[in-house]
C-alpha cells in the first residue's frame, strides 16, 4: 500500500507529520485514510529510505535539528535527534549507499553531513560553512543553503546556495568528508533554491526562487561541472505582483517538468523538448496560497499539492500522455502548512 507523508510549520493548527494510506478503487479514482499523526514541533522536511523503513525529519526542538524514526508494526517511532543548531534546517536528503544525511541550513548558511548507524542513532561526521552573498537584499545578505542532492550517476553531491547565487559540487567520502570539485555561478540575483535532472543526467533544470525562472544547464557527469544553455520563466511577463518560486519536479519519464509559484500561487507544466529546452503547456492556479512543495503519486497520475498558508493539500489528476493536470474538487486533504510533501 502506498503511503503519503504530509509536513510543515506548527504554528497554527498542524501539529507534526500526517501519514495516509492511499488507496484506489478499480477505476483508479483515488482515496486516502488517516494512518498515524507523528507529533512533532515543525517539521519541514522529510526524507526516507527507499523501503519506507527509515524516516528523516527536521524539527525545531531543542534549538532545531534533526529527527530519526524507524518504523515498527507499522507505525513510526522516534529513534534520536541531533538538535542544538541554533536554527532549524530547510531541506534533508538521505545518501542510503553511504548512510548519510545531508541537512541544508538556510539560517546558518551550511551543510552538514550526518552519519546514521544501524540503529538509527545521528552524529555529525562534518559541516560545509558558506560565507558567500549576493546582491538582493536581506534574502541575499548572507549564503543561505538551501538544497543538497546526489547527482544522477551517484558520484558527486550538488549543494545549493540561494544567497551566492551559486551551485557546488562536492565529492563526499564513506565517512562523511567532503572535498569542493567545481562552483557554478549563476545570473546576479537569481537566488537558486531547488534542482532536478534530466532522464539521461546531462540536463539540470535550476529554479531561482528570488528571479522566478528555470536555468537549463549542462551537467558534465566527469568533472562535475556545469554550464548554461538557457532559461525561462515560471509566471507570466505582465505579472507584477510579488512571486517567490518554490519547488521543481520532473516525471520519471523524463518528458514533463513541473514547478510552482507562491505569491501567483499557480502550477506551471512544462513539456521537456529532444535538446532538454523546455516549452510552457499550462499555467494553473493552486486552488491554495502559497503552494511551497508538491510531489506525484506513485504511477504519477495525481500530484498533490501543499499550501504554507493554508488548511489543505489539493489533489490534482495528471494526464501521463499530455502533461497536464486537472483539479480534483471535493477531493483535499485537511493538513494545515504543509510545506512538504513526500510519497
Amino acid at each position: 500500500m502506498e503511503q503519503l507523508f504530509l509536513s510543515g510549520y506548527t504554528r497554527k493548527n498542524n501539529k507534526g507529520i500526517h501519514i495516509f494510506d492511499v488507496e484506489y478503487d478499480i477505476d483508479r479514482n483515488i482515496k486516502f485514510s488517516k494512518n498515524q499523526l507523528i507529533e512533532e514541533s515543525s517539521p519541514t522536511y522529510l526524507a526516507k529510505s527507499a523501503n519506507g523503513d527509515r524516516l528523516f525529519s527536521i524539527t525545531a526542538r531543542d534549538g532545531g535539528g534533526v529527527a530519526s524514526y524507524k518504523k515498527e508494526n507499522g507505525k513510526y517511532v522516534l529513534v534520536d535527534t541531533l538538535a542544538g543548531m541554533i536554527k532549524a534546517p530547510c531541506h534533508l536528503y538521505f545518501d542510503e549507499k553511504k548512510n548519510l544525511v545531508y541537512s541544508s541550513n538556510y539560517h546558518m548558511g551550511r551543510l552538514d553531513i550526518i552519519g546514521v548507524d544501524d540503529n538509527l542513532e545521528l552524529e555529525r561526521k562534518s559541516t560545509i560553512q558558506f560565507n558567500g552573498k549576493g546582491k538582493v537584499s536581506p534574502d541575499q545578505d548572507s549564503s543561505k543553503c538551501h538544497m543538497s542532492i546526489k547527482d544522477p550517476f551517484d558520484k558527486y553531491l550538488i549543494v545549493i546556495d540561494l544567497g551566492d547565487d551559486a551551485v557546488h559540487t562536492y565529492y563526499i567520502t564513506e565517512d562523511g568528508n567532503h572535498r569542493l570539485i567545481s562552483t557554478y555561478k549563476t545570473e546576479a540575483g537569481m537566488g537558486p533554491r531547488h534542482i532536478v535532472f534530466s532522464k539521461d543526467g546531462r540536463k539540470a533544470y535550476l529554479i531561482g526562487e528570488l528571479n522566478s525562472r528555470i536555468d537549463i544547464l549542462n551537467y558534465d557527469f566527469s568533472s562535475g561541472e556545469f554550464s548554461y544553455v538557457d532559461s525561462i520563466s515560471t509566471i507570466p511577463n505582465d505579472y507584477d505582483g510579488k512571486n517567490t518560486a518554490a519547488a521543481i519536479k520532473i516525471s520519471s519519464d523524463g518528458e514533463f517538468l513541473y514547478a510552482s509559484n507562491r505569491g501567483h500561487n499557480s502550477i506551471a507544466a512544462f513539456k521537456i523538448l529532444e535538446d532538454g529546452s523546455l516549452e510552457l503547456l499550462q499555467l494553473l492556479k493552486t486552488e491554495g496560497d502559497t503552494p511551497r512543495d508538491f510531489n506525484f503519486n506513485s504511477d504519477e497520475r495525481f500530484v498533490f499539492i501543499g499550501h504554507q498558508n493554508g488548511d489543505y493539500v489539493k489533489v490534482f489528476k495528471r494526464n501521463k500522455k499530455t502533461g497536464k493536470l486537472e483539479y480534483l474538487k471535493g477531493m483535499d486533504i485537511e493538513a494545515a502548512e504543509t510545506v512538504c510533501v513526500v510519497e
